[in-house]
C-alpha cells in the first residue's frame, strides 16, 4: 500500500467528513485535526474551503461514475445492474458507511452565496451522471427502438428515484426507502 501524499490525505479526510457530517457542518479546524497538519499546509494545497469542496465533488463524481460503470460492465441486464446498485447501497448502510447521495446532500446544505460557487460544478456532475445512465440504458436495453429522447427521460427518472430514496434515507435512516427504490428500479427495468 502506498502512503498518501499530504494533498491526498487532506482530500481523503475532508471527503470522509463532508460526506458523513456535511460540507457546512465540517470546519477547517476539524479537517486540520483529522489530518494532523497545520493550517498553512491545508491552504498551501487548497486555497480555501470552497476549493476543497470543489475537489471533493470531483473526487466523489469520479468514484460514483466509476462504480456505475463497473456495475454496468458486470451486469447481464438492466435488472442485474439495478440489483447490484441497490445491493451495494444496502451493504454500505449495514456497514454504516452510507449517508445518501453525496451530491444531493452537498447541494442541499449550501447557502445562496455558496450555491454560486458550486452550481456549475453540480450541473456538470448531473450532466455526466445522466450520460452514464444513458450509456447503461443503451448497453442493457431490451427495446432497441427506444429513441435517445426516451433514454434521456428514463435516465432522468432513474436519477429522480435515486435522489428521492437517498434523501429520504438520509433524513430518516430508514432502509425501507432503499427497498422502495429497488422496487421502482425493477419496474423501470421491465419497461425497458
Amino acid at each position: 500500500m502506498t502512503k498518501l501524499n499530504t494533498k491526498e490525505r487532506i482530500l481523503d479526510s475532508a471527503a470522509d467528513l463532508f460526506y458523513s457530517k456535511g460540507y457546512v457542518n465540517t470546519g477547517v479546524e476539524e479537517i486540520i485535526t483529522s489530518c494532523d497538519i497545520k493550517k498553512p499546509t491545508l491552504y498551501y494545497h487548497f486555497e480555501s474551503k470552497a476549493a476543497l469542496g470543489l475537489a471533493y465533488l470531483d473526487f466523489k463524481e469520479k468514484e460514483f461514475l466509476g462504480i456505475l460503470d463497473r456495475l454496468s460492465g458486470r451486469a447481464e441486464s438492466l435488472s442485474d445492474f439495478f440489483i447490484s446498485w441497490t445491493t451495494l447501497i444496502e451493504r454500505a448502510i449495514r456497514a454504516k458507511k452510507y449517508y445518501g447521495c453525496p451530491f444531493g446532500s452537498f447541494a442541499s446544505q449550501l447557502s445562496a452565496q455558496d450555491k454560486t460557487t458550486f452550481e456549475s460544478k453540480l450541473r456538470l456532475i448531473k450532466k455526466h451522471w445522466l450520460e452514464m445512465v444513458i450509456s447503461v440504458l443503451e448497453k442493457h436495453s431490451s427495446k432497441r427502438k427506444n429513441t435517445s429522447e426516451d433514454k434521456s427521460k428514463l435516465a432522468l427518472e432513474i436519477m429522480i428515484v435515486y435522489e428521492g430514496a437517498a434523501s429520504l434515507y438520509r433524513m430518516s435512516g430508514e432502509i425501507e426507502f432503499i427497498h422502495m427504490m429497488r422496487k421502482q428500479f425493477e419496474q423501470i427495468a421491465k419497461r425497458n
